[in-house]
């Protein structure tokens, strides 16, 4: 199978079972996510396993409380270069 045909392949699935993955398939599926490329080989990537539904509702519960991060946290914008820019190069 080629890229395209691969591609054309991807779906998003928001509907899920109310089951357990088999320790097999979860097994493989770390191992790719360990194995594949990162952006400029850096690594950022996290994998979080959460196997019990206490676990999945501390998680969500921990998303919708983190609210907004505060601007004197967020990282700088990096000058826009372009049409309509103010920034010479």
């Amino acid at each position: 199978m080629d890229f395209l045909e691969l591609a054309k392949k991807r779906y998003a699935c928001r509907q899920y079972l109310d089951r357990k993955v088999e320790a097999e398939k979860l097994a493989a599926i770390l191992e790719a996510g360990r194995v594949a490329p990162t952006g400029a080989n850096l690594q950022p990537q996290r994998l979080i396993i959460i196997e019990s539904k206490e676990g999945m509702e501390r998680s969500h519960a921990a998303r919708a409380t983190s609210g907004p991060r505060s601007p004197s946290l967020s990282a700088p914008t990096p000058p826009r270069h372009g049409p309509g820019s103010t920034t010479a190069r």
